[in-house]
């Protein structure tokens, strides 16, 4: 083999993508933001399990947060709080425990 491309990964294709010159070019500009697509949509492959209020609260500080539940025990997930990813984590027991967080 020389050569390997990958054309796709989840949601995104390749022809959906710019060049690293274009990203190099439009940095720091207004422009690049137009390219950018929303986080939920990258986790569009996995189980998305809302969050109570305390749960959210939680889970933004790292720590295990209660959910709604839908999916399995030991399921990777996502959970969201009015309409936003707040972490990825494994479900266990009405509870995400989450492995990476987002940030606002």
């Amino acid at each position: 083999m020389q050569w390997l491309r990958r054309t796709w990964s989840g949601p995104f294709t390749a022809e959906e993508g710019i060049s690293i010159e274009e990203i190099e070019r439009l940095a720091q500009q207004p422009e690049l933001d137009a390219h950018l697509k929303p986080l939920e949509m990258g986790l569009a492959d996995l189980p998305q399990l809302q969050a109570t209020p305390e749960g959210a609260a939680r889970l933004k500080n790292g720590n295990p947060g209660m959910v709604m539940t839908g999916a399995e025990y030991g399921d990777e997930a996502w959970a969201s709080y009015q309409g936003r990813a707040v972490a990825v984590g494994i479900y266990k027991g009405g509870e995400l425990h989450p492995s990476r967080v987002f940030v606002e």
